[in-house]
């Protein structure tokens, strides 16, 4: 079972190599009212998740130093024990999030940001992570649900006599294995149809008109009969039910056989008696004692019958069990036809034993009773077999009690109507009606489904009903508690051979309401992820604004001319940052930026810093293309050096001048390249010392680059480096 309450107060693991850093960020949690625990490398933090159960998120430094690394802790630990991993890092870059992507996280935070981003990542981490353990414990239901329907039709295919149902309109709904083989049919030919046109010799038969009388006194019948086209003495136990009824057929050729094998030759009696295995007794019909005993009875009673021959049912059984069988006797001499005794139970010395009596009288030529003939069928384990039926049937009744869904039936008829034949009991949970008054009138689902969904609904509907197809959709409802309730609702068609019969539809009915509000928590959440990754590169960007404020202002009170050009020098480089995190805020993608709407603008600024802006042309040549943010950070300082470097020197007495700003990409080479038509540079100039040609050596090594210096009507600076 999930917890999240957010009363509890939650600890966090900080892991940190940084010690002055990470004892600040933990004093920083503990402020926001979290309990920290802090240590200072993942093999620490591994022996703290293995220690201790009452860590609820780890707060995870990306690039540990020592030791392994932030990444390789993280999945070690999720071996472990499934919780919510955060990682802290100094910077974010693309190459950063692709390592993060390797492993189960719940977001990353920034060193140094503000409380407010510190808590909202915080936040969000939790709410996402009991977000995917909701949908997890679905999916285990929905598992649950398809191994309990597995187990139920398993349980019936396992029964030997062959069982059918049917619905209120005698459409078979059910047939097991036992059933198909001796029906030599498949399920295909049998399902949905109607029980007299799959067999229409029955029409007019006990084998029609005894089921009938079943479900008429809703009461169970048992019967037999000879069904010619088998060529097989069926018995058949009726079993209604509510919407219809169950039925079990048992084999008794071989009984009839012998049945009547014993009436057709008298002669023989004893030979065929002795080869029958029901018990086969007659008595005299005067006093009503054992004139004749079989092997079978002898084995049934556990008397020999040498002991039985001449005596009555009071010398072998208690007085109340004996005056039942002589009055059962009786009654069969005063009818003087065959008398079936369905059920009848005797004591044993191996116990009660329930038995299937049939007696008739057999008179002398005279016309005049003789004597008593009784045959006697041990049904003690066949009525056993018949309540484990019984049983099984109810406990698949119970079992679609279970089911978290709703299992239906449905009638689609050629005219485009259709009936509800079936519909499981968790009606009242899913749709707040019985399942009794949709069968009555589908429209009571209809009314229920919501607005906005009805006209996709029906189509969805049509189409599936013209292709015959697998039918799945998701649709709200509105049911009598006004509750808004989403459902998943799937059917197919069961096979027909006939095109002209109309087609019966099996379909599953669950509620996937908390499904659907764990998907919108997720949606929710990562909406609120990407503004708060908005709002970090914002306030990037305005410190770094308040930054250059603070440089502008010094240099208001300094007097040192290279003091101050190295400030305006610093400021330049800023703001060519500040730029940057400016596309970024106004970017929808983090990682990437057009080079051209990046370095376009740029320029702009960094010229207009210059007094002598309106005496240079500036021509722009840049191929719109992109760059990761990680990339154009020291590109944009370059740029922001040379072209600070022509501003000053190139054009020193001249009255105009002219720069041209290129940029291409040719297949993964990139260049960029700053050309002016200035004095020109020194050998002693292109070899300086000087710290604007240092920093951009220092960021071309950095980006595995190359800088080439051109002195050739002017000056050309060229930047070229791979992408892979």
């Amino acid at each position: 079972m999930i917890n999240h309450n957010s009363s509890e107060k939650k600890t966090i693991l900080l892991v940190d190599d940084e010690i002055i850093f990470a004892n600040a960020t933990s004093r920083k949690l503990q402020l926001l009212g979290y309990d920290t625990i802090l240590v200072n490398s993942g093999k620490e933090a591994i022996e703290v998740i293995r220690e201790r159960n009452n860590i609820h998120l780890i707060l995870m430094e990306l690039d540990l130093v020592s030791g392994i690394n932030g990444i390789e802790v993280a999945k070690q630990i999720l071996l472990i024990r499934n919780i919510p991993i955060v990682f802290h890092t100094s910077h974010l870059d693309k190459e950063n999030i692709e390592k993060i992507k390797s492993v189960s996280r719940y977001g990353f935070v920034v060193k140094n940001s503000d409380d407010y981003v510190l808590q909202s990542s915080l936040e969000i981490a939790f709410e996402l992570f009991y977000a995917n353990q909701e949908l997890l414990e679905w999916k285990i239901q929905n598992d649950s649900l398809r191994q309990s329907q597995h187990q139920i039709s398993s349980l019936l295919d396992s029964i030997s006599d062959s069982v059918v149902s049917f619905d209120k309109d005698w459409r078979y709904t059910y047939a097991n294995e036992s059933a198909m083989n001796n029906f030599q049919m498949s399920i295909d030919q049998l399902m949905g149809k109607i029980f007299w046109e799959v067999f229409p010799e029955v029409i007019g038969t006990v084998f029609l008109e005894k089921p009938k009388e079943s479900v008429q006194k809703k009461t169970p019948i048992e019967f037999e009969g000879y069904y010619e086209k088998y060529n097989v003495w069926v018995a058949i136990h009726c079993y209604p039910f509510k919407d219809g009824l169950t039925m079990i057929y048992q084999n008794v050729t071989s009984k009839k056989d012998n049945e009547k094998r014993a009436r057709d030759a008298f002669n023989f009696l004893n030979s065929i008696i002795e080869n029958i295995p029901n018990m086969i007794f007659m008595k005299h019909a005067k006093n009503l004692r054992f004139a004749l005993f079989n092997r079978a009875g002898e084995k049934l009673l556990g008397f020999d019958r040498k002991d039985l021959l001449g005596k009555n049912d009071y010398d072998f059984f208690p007085k109340e069990q004996a005056d039942f069988f002589t009055q059962k006797d009786r009654d069969v001499l005063m009818q003087k036809e065959l008398f079936d005794i369905p059920e009848e139970t005797i004591n044993t010395p191996k116990g009660s034993r329930i038995l299937h009596t049939r007696k008739l009288t057999l008179f002398d030529e005279k016309g005049e009773p003789e004597y008593l003939l009784g045959i006697s069928e041990d049904i003690t384990d066949k009525k056993e077999a018949e309540k484990k039926i019984r049983e099984n049937i109810e406990r698949y009744d119970r079992l679609t009690m279970t089911v978290p869904g709703v299992l239906y039936d449905y009638i689609m008829n050629k005219d485009g109507s259709s009936q509800m034949i079936f519909m499981s009991s968790k009606c009242l949970e899913v749709f707040e009606v019985p399942a009794e008054e949709v069968m009555k009138d589908m429209g009571v689902i209809w009314k229920m489904i919501h607005p906005d969904d009805l006209e996709r609904f029906l189509r969805e509907n049509e189409e599936t009903v013209r292709s015959g197809n697998h039918f799945n959709t998701e649709i709200r409802i509105l049911p009598a508690s006004g509750k808004e309730k989403w459902l998943q609702i799937t059917s197919r068609p069961n096979p027909t051979n006939n095109p002209d019969e109309p087609v019966v539809w099996s379909g599953f009915v669950i509620d996937i309401t908390y499904r659907k509000v764990a998907e919108e928590k997720i949606k929710t959440l990562l909406h609120e992820k990407e503004l708060l990754l908005r709002e970090v590169h914002h306030r990037i960007k305005n410190n770094m604004l308040t930054i250059t404020s603070l440089l502008f202002l010094q240099t208001e009170s300094l007097k040192d001319p290279a003091a101050i050009s190295a400030l305006n020098d610093a400021i330049s480089r800023i703001q060519s940052m500040v730029l940057l995190y400016d596309k970024l805020y106004r970017s929808s993608d983090f990682n990437e930026l057009s080079v051209l709407d990046y370095l376009s603008p740029l320029v702009d600024e960094i010229i207009n810093n210059f007094p002598n802006y309106h005496i240079v042309t500036i021509e722009k040549v840049i191929e719109n293309f992109l760059l990761p943010t990680s990339m154009l950070f020291p590109i944009g300082i370059m740029i922001n050096e040379l072209l600070t470097n022509a501003m000053k020197y190139a054009f020193v007495g001249r009255n105009k001048g002219l720069l041209t700003v290129s940029a291409a990409k040719v297949e993964n080479r990139i260049s960029f390249s700053i050309k002016d038509d200035g004095v020109g540079i020194t050998d002693t100039e292109e070899t300086s010392n000087g710290f604007g040609l240092q920093l951009v050596n220092m960021l071309v090594k950095q980006i595995r680059g190359k800088v080439s210096i051109k002195n050739e009507n002017g000056t050309t600076f060229t930047l070229t480096f791979e992408m892979k």
